[in-house]
């Protein structure tokens, strides 16, 4: 569980309306950086990167 403020994450609140909307689908695997002063979410996601793993980590179940 992610708290904004207890965790002290400091980005724009688009953001963070992305982030709370699309967490619970948002694979374990997967770190997530958000922008301070823009609109972005960058996906990461460990191991060789191979098209597979990044597609698994950008689908996130529902989301496309």
């Amino acid at each position: 569980n992610v708290d904004f403020n207890i965790d002290n994450i400091r980005t724009i609140d688009v953001n963070k309306d992305l982030f709370q909307s699309i967490k619970k689908d948002i694979p374990e695997n997967c770190s997530v950086f958000l922008s301070q002063s823009r609109g972005l979410i960058v996906f990461e996601n460990p191991g060789t990167g191979t098209k597979p793993q990044l597609r698994n980590c950008l689908l996130m179940g529902n989301l496309k």
